[in-house]
């Protein structure tokens, strides 16, 4: 790990937030922002994740990595939901994230509907439901840190998909300019990443029970880990499982 990105992590506990005003209610207001009496659970803007344990963790989806994945990188992913924000907390192993370029991006797939009658994306998740994926950098040309201020896609392949589909299946559907205003996110120590993203300003109706989710990081647009996964049962296929399920906490 390069140590420009060791003194970078230390002088830069945060990674901004973008465009996040603070005199509205994101319930009713489609331009997103937080109305002035939310209480934040989660701070992603304070170089610790100690507040996930205040949480009522019955609220907190976790899935870890199996014993042995195809793509071993992404160690623990945690996702809390209230009525404002996705917060998401990652492990990842340092060893095998050891490039930081633009080209090693970070995906977000989620099943906004809780249903695999819609949306696809069978090419890492077994339900194969994922009507939305976000994408972006988590480092600049010169291997610093910077904000994940994803572009959002929609699934437009066909429902389920195949391993053979995944390229022109996603759409670019953010406005203005593909990127998620709102989101924010900063990296804790040398091995965690916490974020989270505006609920108000995702372009999709969510389900009242819940959604789905899952991540992977890439090197090179290729994967090195991926959550959830199971056990890799030949050394080539990824072990697919449903995409994790997080309920609400409203």
């Amino acid at each position: 790990m390069k140590t420009n990105w060791k003194i970078a992590l230390m002088c830069l506990a945060t990674i901004a937030m973008v465009a996040c005003k603070k005199d509205k209610n994101p319930a009713t207001d489609p331009a997103g922002g937080v109305d002035p009496s939310y209480v934040e659970k989660i701070n992603v803007k304070d170089g610790s994740v100690a507040d996930w344990e205040e949480l009522d963790q019955t609220k907190v989806a976790v899935t870890n990595i199996s014993p042995s994945p195809l793509w071993p990188a992404l160690k623990q992913l945690k996702v809390y939901a209230d009525e404002v924000y996705i917060n998401y907390m990652l492990v990842f192993d340092p060893v095998l994230y050891e490039s930081h370029t633009p080209s090693d991006a970070m995906h977000i797939y989620m099943d906004v509907d809780h249903s695999n009658a819609t949306g696809g994306f069978f090419d890492s998740f077994s339900d194969a439901g994922a009507d939305l994926m976000f994408e972006g950098p988590l480092f600049d040309d010169y291997e610093m840190p910077i904000p994940y201020v994803p572009t959002a896609h929609k699934w437009i392949g066909p429902t389920g998909g195949t391993p053979e589909s995944r390229v022109g299946d996603w759409k670019e559907v953010w406005e203005p300019a593909g990127t998620v205003s709102g989101s924010a996110s900063q990296f804790v120590g040398e091995n965690i990443i916490e974020g989270r993203l505006l609920i108000d300003l995702i372009p999709a109706t969510f389900a009242e029970d819940g959604f789905g989710i899952g991540f992977d990081l890439q090197q090179n647009w290729n994967n090195i880990g991926l959550l959830p996964q199971l056990n890799t049962p030949n050394g080539t296929n990824v072990g697919r499982t449903t995409m994790l399920f997080v309920t609400f906490d409203k």
